[in-house]
């Protein structure tokens, strides 16, 4: 253990100034470039609402950030299974494509603040929708 921290830690001393291990105020945004997050949190400030539907899902960016920043925020969204637009980046570039795939990544990218977030599904054309079990 003495030579482990002899030979690794030792010489990573001088730079912990510039690692970032505390929670900022406010914290680092997980896509920092998501525009109408930036808006909306520069609009609520200290006072957001107690919840908050994004729309149809296509890209966690919003999401995360709202998340993110308001730890008591609830947000929202619609799901559908004949997603007609979808962002590549949470789409698998092979043929096992399918919308239950998009859903999938989408929650994956919201990490441990996925539990926050409320679900609403519509299944097919026609479908009406249905808040998810969680």
């Amino acid at each position: 253990m003495q030579s482990f921290v002899y030979h690794f830690i030792g010489p990573s001393k001088p730079h912990l100034d510039r690692c970032r291990w505390q929670r900022s105020n406010p914290p680092e945004l997980p896509f920092p470039e998501n525009r109408q997050s930036i808006e909306l949190i520069n609009e609520w400030n200290d006072e957001p609402p107690t919840s908050y539907d994004i729309g149809s899902i296509f890209r966690p960016d919003l999401a995360a950030n709202l998340l993110a920043v308001y730890p008591k925020l609830l947000v929202s969204g619609t799901w559908s299974d004949e997603l007609t637009a979808y962002d590549e980046r949470l789409t698998s570039l092979d043929e096992t494509f399918s919308s239950h795939l998009v859903l999938t990544r989408f929650l994956i990218r919201l990490g441990v603040n996925a539990r926050r977030f409320k679900l609403r599904i519509k299944e097919g054309d026609n479908g009406t929708l249905q808040l998810a079990r969680s």
